[in-house]
């Protein structure tokens, strides 16, 4: 089972030519309403030191609970996929996505320093983003199954048909995928 793990989906793409799309969407919603909310507290609370932490750490614990709840959805319906076909599992390797940095010369200093190509809201996003926790939910879930798991390099992952191996022009989408709702 190749797994293409992108901002607001996961394709997955068996052997046998099925194709699964999990909607992360959601994910990303949380997240930017959690954002938003620490924001409208840090405006409130800004002289209250300890109502604004209070408050941070409350709403921090809820987005982690509820970002948490909807990967293990995920990850174990994956497993069970993988476990009642006989599939071995194919992660993409994406532990450098967020490293993106140029040397520059910094104008307030002078000096050659690395300096990030993102803008800041396209960091938070990528910082924001739960990859690295759902591959672990998966990598130590088919551990417990017996079902071996790879890495492989992610450059053209999103543009090679997982069926066939060509490649055409991308699009984003797969077409004839089942969209699958794990919100149990």
């Amino acid at each position: 089972m190749n797994i293409d793990t992108n901002e607001r989906s996961l394709d997955c793409a068996t052997s046998k030519g099925e194709l699964f799309r999990y909607d992360l969407s959601e994910l990303s919603r949380l997240h930017h309403v959690y954002f938003e909310k620490r924001r409208a507290i840090q405006r409130m609370f800004w002289g209250d030191r300890r109502k604004f932490q209070r408050l941070q750490a409350k709403y921090c614990e809820r987005e982690r609970y509820r970002t948490e709840h909807l990967l293990h959805g995920i990850s174990k319906d994956i497993i069970e996929r993988a476990k009642e076909n006989h599939f071995g599992i194919l992660l993409e390797d994406l532990k450098y996505i967020r490293r993106a940095k140029d040397l520059a010369l910094n104008r307030f200093n002078g000096k050659v320093q690395p300096v990030s190509r993102h803008i800041k809201r396209l960091k938070r996003r990528l910082n924001t983003w739960n990859f690295r926790k759902l591959q672990s939910y998966i990598k130590y879930k088919a551990k417990w199954e017996g079902i071996p798991v790879s890495y492989v390099d992610p450059w053209g992952a999103s543009q090679i048909c997982p069926i066939c191996g060509c490649r055409e022009k991308p699009n984003g989408q797969l077409l004839g995928a089942q969209n699958v709702d794990v919100w149990r």
